[in-house]
């Protein structure tokens, strides 16, 4: 998705409506060579929803709900290796954060993130993909 942002702005329509095709053939082609593929996203944007229900209607999707406070949150995204990842700034980081809570999407499960260990969310992720 970095790729294709070429200059664009994080909310415009047509990148966003590009990153979530994007997003959708790469999950299709890890599930030609994988029993199971993990993505991440938050969920905002109408165009995730499209691609959600485009998923569902040929595979299981399983969906996570990940919890952690907001501070947290903002230092992990200014800590990420920023070669792999979009760039934005802290009122991004917090805006886009109040309008997932606003959407509040139904998961089917949720994690909290807030003080846990990789190897423990790894386990507990396996354990959601398990059942």
């Amino acid at each position: 998705v970095k790729k294709i942002k070429k200059g664009r702005s994080v909310d415009d329509k047509t990148y966003l409506e590009e990153v979530f095709n994007c997003i959708e053939e790469g999950v299709k082609a890890g599930l030609v060579e994988h029993d199971c593929v993990t993505f991440e996203s938050t969920g905002l944007t109408s165009y995730f929803d499209s691609m959600l229900t485009s998923l569902r209607k040929d595979f299981e999707v399983t969906t996570i709900r990940i919890n952690t406070d907001p501070d947290i949150c903002l230092s992990r995204v200014k800590s990420r290796d920023q070669s792999i990842h979009i760039n934005i700034s802290d009122d991004q980081v917090a805006s886009i954060n109040q309008k997932v809570c606003e959407k509040n999407l139904k998961c089917d499960f949720a994690i909290d993130n807030n003080s846990r260990s990789v190897e423990a969310l790894k386990q507990e992720l396996q354990t959601i993909l398990n059942r």
